[in-house]
């Protein structure tokens, strides 16, 4: 691995976005908004207007698109320059979340920093500037001729920082994430594996003591390995959600014949893959892996085919770090692994998470302008 390149050394002639990513990203944003509706609009018991979910998402996206316009823009050098900026005020808004009158508390977790009407999770902003760090600094390595394995124990506390941030936010899901996320991409950029054999024997310890510290940490584990257990309580929305999944069949019940899904507590916000399952059935699900798999595959064909080293690492971590939360967040809702509080990007209601996944996709969108653009162009 530590000779692996991702990028290519071609020169540029093509100064053209890549309309296949594009044009996949606004697929998946508008099933997204369609599952939303669909899933939603019978919860109206719950809220007086059964557009509610769907409104503040088309807000998220409208802040969104105007941050991805501004990263489909910017000069990929300005992000680097300014990436001090970015990491210590995330770090600093993460910290901020525990002081009242600013951080403000839900389901028992400060996650949520608050200023007037405008409310942030700057748990999903880490993930962004995470991801920028480390593009960032084993770039620096790299373009230098050294080994990625040099700049490891630097990407270590950039990736502890932050988990410990997140951790005492009450948002264990995220916090792993974030370290996963870490690990994933310094392994693919050729750092050494006894780096990670040395983290393992250290990191699963304390991961374990973690677990088993918070009693719904425990008995999250304990529903996932017992799907029996307490389905009237930590396994509701799991049991709910299988049975919507079934109730889809191989075809689908339609976007106009939901019912179990409103059984789902808060299926705007983690479960809403249940929703999409439901309506399409087996044929949809295939075609939303489908989308994900081609979403990726543009995401390797720009990384692989721009000269610089830090936008092919910044735009294959953007594009692993969304795939990710994609196959946790599904395999979470079909019962494959422990229940976590990661949204599924592009579907999940959630302003924080929607706002980040369109920065990432401007990252990327700008980084193709740099790569061969166009299919013929590409070895």
């Amino acid at each position: 691995m530590s000779n692996f390149t991702l990028y290519s050394r071609k020169p540029i002639n093509s100064n053209k976005i890549d309309m296949p990513f594009l044009i996949v990203c606004i697929i998946l944003l508008s099933l997204g908004i369609v599952t939303l509706f669909t899933s939603t609009n019978g919860q109206d018991s719950f809220f007086r207007d059964p557009m509610y979910f769907v409104i503040h998402q088309l807000e998220a996206i409208a802040i969104g698109f105007v941050f991805m316009l501004f990263l489909i823009c910017v000069n990929m050098d300005t992000i680097r320059k300014i990436l001090p900026i970015l990491f210590f005020v995330t770090l600093g808004m993460c910290i901020l979340t525990a002081i009242p009158g600013i951080g403000y508390e839900s389901n028992g977790a400060r996650r949520w920093i608050k200023f007037g009407f405008f409310s942030f999770q700057p748990s999903e902003g880490a993930k962004f500037v995470l991801v920028i760090y480390l593009a960032n600094l084993y770039a620096k390595k790299i373009d230098n001729g050294e080994e990625a394995s040099n700049s490891w124990y630097h990407a270590l506390i950039g990736i502890i920082v932050f988990v410990l941030t997140v951790i005492a936010q009450r948002d264990f899901s995220t916090a792993m994430f974030l370290l996963f996320l870490g690990i994933t991409i310094s392994f693919l950029v050729g750092v050494k594996l006894r780096y990670f054999l040395m983290l393992l024997v250290m990191g699963i310890p304390i991961i374990f003591l973690l677990i088993f510290t918070e009693e719904y940490r425990v008995q999250r584990i304990i529903g996932f390995f017992h799907p029996t257990f307490d389905v009237q309580g930590v396994n509701y929305q799991l049991t709910a959600a299988k049975s919507a999944i079934s109730s889809g069949g191989f075809i689908g019940k339609g976007i106009s014949g939901l019912s179990k899904i409103h059984l789902i507590p808060e299926v705007q916000a983690d479960f809403l893959f249940a929703g999409w399952a439901e309506a399409m059935g087996f044929i949809g699900v295939l075609f939303y892996f489908g989308l994900l798999v081609f979403f990726m595959w543009r995401v390797v064909i720009i990384a692989l085919h721009v000269k610089d080293s830090f936008c092919a690492y910044a735009a294959f971590g953007s594009g692993l770090c969304i795939v990710m939360q994609s196959l946790v967040n599904t395999a979470v809702v079909c019962g494959a692994f422990p229940s976590t509080g990661i949204p599924l990007p592009f579907f999940s209601a959630g302003g924080s998470a929607m706002i980040i996944t369109l920065c990432f996709n401007g990252l990327i969108i700008n980084i193709s302008r740099k790569s061969l653009a166009r299919d013929g162009d590409y070895e």
